[in-house]
């Protein structure tokens, strides 16, 4: 699994380098940062509680391991995608809020 993240991480950076004009309009404050940060919540509250169902607590390390790589993996193929089919612009600062919603799933759901 983790092979699988670095291979995304070093894609999505390949993909965000390749075209430098993509950076012009992108503030740190807009309504796309907002979804950003709600999906990756939702998608990380939802990973959490339906991993809590189904590993024992006994596997707490298991649980965690996929309660952050889901959401991580869907937000960094979604940065892919953008670069890819130029149907929207690649941004580390959705990461970011990616990163921060993800966090605050996981803490609302344990």
């Amino acid at each position: 699994m983790r092979k699988l993240l670095i291979v995304l991480i070093i894609l999505s950076f390949i993909t965000i380098s390749g075209n430098e004009a993509i950076f012009v309009n992108d503030p740190f404050f807009s309504p796309d940062k907002i979804d950003h940060f709600f999906t990756a919540m939702a998608i990380a509250a939802g990973t959490s509680v339906l991993t809590s169902i189904i590993i024992n607590d006994s596997d707490s390390n298991l649980k965690i391991g996929i309660d952050v790589s889901v959401p991580l993996t869907l937000s960094i193929i979604k940065e892919i995608y953008d670069g890819v089919s130029k149907t929207g612009e690649v941004s580390y600062k959705d990461l970011i809020y990616d990163f921060v919603g993800l966090t605050a799933g996981i803490l609302i759901a344990r």
